[in-house]
């Protein structure tokens, strides 16, 4: 053990023995090698035949590949600091299915710019704290459609999210039911955490919502609410 430091494979010390074995056979093998030269060509010819390093050359060439095998048994012994402990930790990933609610009442300016837009900004800083984590997105109105399935890829979440307007569904009217199914359905099969993150002015127009937030809640999926606007409302611009 060295001051302040230990190792895990203590007893591989023993193979610095077969490196000290190894440099010196080379060193003997290169050796022998100018040796046998010399037998047979005059000391003249021997420089000017054999391109050969200076022999200062060769020594600091085996001394360079005998700290090279050394720090490698010492890296296979795995060096610990003195005291430090091993901990292992695992990251639990969840997917995300964000519900945003597009209809022509986000458009009210009662949350600044209006509320798809404020939405479209908190989604996104939501977005930009996520890491490991799987996001999708449904937009929903009259009805519900998945514009960007489960992905890591937060750079493409944004540019769907950054694209969707109240014309993303093609249809009027407010079906948070409808939408909480859709958002289930688009989980698929999986055991992992899952989370439906709805965003909704609350303008519901008989979808049956509490009846589908049963049936996500029958299937391991939590459903967080956030409501945009405030309860006077406000002028629509179109």
């Amino acid at each position: 053990m060295i001051d302040g430091m230990t190792f895990l494979y203590p007893e591989l010390i023993h193979l610095v023995w077969a490196v000290v074995a190894l440099v010196a056979l080379l060193a003997w093998l290169e050796l022998r090698g100018q040796s046998a030269l010399a037998r047979f060509l005059s000391p003249v010819m021997l420089i000017r035949l054999s391109d050969r390093p200076s022999l200062s050359r060769r020594i600091v060439k085996l001394g360079l590949i005998l700290a090279t095998l050394v720090l490698g048994v010492v890296a296979l012994m795995r060096p610990q600091s003195h005291g430090a402990e091993m901990v292992s930790s695992r990251r639990v990933s969840s997917d995300i299915m964000v519900v945003l609610d597009v209809s022509k009442s986000m458009l009210a300016e009662d949350a600044a710019p209006n509320r798809l837009d404020r939405a479209r900004a908190e989604i996104i800083e939501l977005v930009d704290q996520l890491q490991g984590h799987r996001v999708g997105l449904v937009a929903f109105a009259g009805r519900a459609s998945v514009l960007c399935p489960l992905t890591p890829d937060y750079g493409f979440f944004r540019m769907i999210l950054r694209a969707v307007d109240t014309n993303s569904v093609g249809r009027g009217g407010t079906r948070i039911g409808e939408a909480i199914r859709k958002g289930v359905a688009a989980f698929g099969p999986g055991s992992g955490a899952r989370l439906i993150l709805l965003i909704t002015d609350g303008e519901d127009h008989d979808s049956y919502p509490r009846e589908a937030a049963g049936k996500a809640a029958e299937a391991g999926i939590r459903i967080v609410a956030i409501g945009f606007g405030s309860e006077d409302g406000s002028e629509i611009t179109l």
